[in-house]
């Protein structure tokens, strides 16, 4: 058989690229659960099997979904509806390698009776739907790290200025980026699948025939965030929003997480809290971070200690499972 990718089951919702800023001999510190304390590599962490597997929608989901898209417009309706559709592509092209497998089944009487020629194909295909399915929304992310560590180059280099001189086009692109990190993570899909599970309790779905019993929240995720990111990136750019690149010279380090894009107006002690305000804080290295959306009218900041400790805090209190830094002293104080 011709050599097919390889299935990618290990997917990493925070970056390895990115988590490799924290490095110190090779490691980093992690404080797993607030409990134990421990050096590794970052390709050891932040990840979980299968997380963007691509899965069949039942008819309950479908119907939840297309609730959803009855209240955008007729444009980002179809703009939806044309990125559901390949999506779930892969689900397609298994059905129709179904049908097919099914019908030489019957055609020579069992699955062993089917030419080996005939077999071989049917096997290629069924290897690369494995493959599509496990890996196209992962080969999605890598492109966006890949995008991301050009910009932190840059920003290492000229600092935040070249944000301001981007036409409309890239400027979305790049907030988009942004706004993509922030909702891949597996802390942000199980606060919303809590969140908006208990919301949608309170309606009777009955009426029009879904049984939210059979709703499985985690297939859906990926539509409600692929129209929230886009939304709130555009929503961004047209604002001409502002970016604020803090410059850390202290003797404290920012640390990072398992949700390493926050957003500070955000109560994280409190998951029924509403939110309806935004600043995203994102550290990009420990001497370097990101406001977003942001009060500053500064590009540049130097912060004093009092606010890496702040930020520092604020990253702690918003991580699910992991809080990463690149010195092991600075995550003690975390410990519970």
């Amino acid at each position: 058989m011709e050599r097919i990718e390889n299935v990618k089951k290990k997917h990493h919702f925070v970056f390895q690229a990115y988590l490799s800023k924290w490095k110190e001999n090779n490691a980093v510190w992690v404080l797993r659960d607030r409990k134990k304390l421990f050096p590794t590599g970052t390709e050891a962490i932040a990840f979980k099997n299968s997380f963007y597997t691509i899965n069949s929608l039942n008819l309950d989901e479908k119907k939840l979904l297309d609730c959803y898209l009855q209240t955008m417009s007729p444009v980002v309706r179809g703009q939806m509806e044309f990125f559901i559709e390949t999506y779930l592509l892969p689900i397609e092209n298994q059905k129709i390698l179904d049908v097919m497998k099914q019908a030489a089944i019957k055609r020579f009487g069992t699955e062993n009776n089917i030419p080996d020629d005939l077999h071989h194909e049917i096997s290629k295909c069924e290897q690369i739907i494995r493959v599509q399915k496990n890996n196209n929304m992962e080969d999605f992310y890598c492109d966006i790290e890949g995008e991301l560590v050009q910009y932190f180059r840059i920003i290492d280099e000229q600092g935040i200025g070249f944000y301001y001189n981007l036409d409309r086009n890239d400027r979305f692109n790049f907030l988009s980026d942004i706004c993509i990190q922030y909702f891949r993570t597996l802390p942000l899909k199980e606060r919303w699948m809590k969140q908006f599970g208990d919301s949608i309790k309170k309606l009777d779905f009955a009426k029009v025939g879904i049984d939210l019993s059979k709703v499985n929240l985690e297939n859906l995720s990926i539509f409600f965030f692929w129209h929230i990111q886009t939304s709130l990136a555009y929503s961004l750019m047209s604002k001409e929003t502002t970016i604020a690149l803090l410059n850390n010279n202290t003797a404290i380090p920012f640390i990072t997480s398992d949700q390493p894009i926050i957003n500070l107006k955000c109560d994280y002690d409190n998951d029924l809290a509403e939110t309806t305000e935004l600043t995203f804080f994102y550290p990009i290295s420990p001497t370097k971070a990101l406001v977003i959306n942001g009060d500053n009218t500064e590009r540049q900041i130097d912060v004093s200690e009092e606010a890496v400790r702040e930020y520092n805090s604020a990253i702690a209190r918003s991580s699910s499972h992991l809080i990463i830094g690149n010195e092991k002293e600075i995550l003690r104080q975390y410990i519970k």
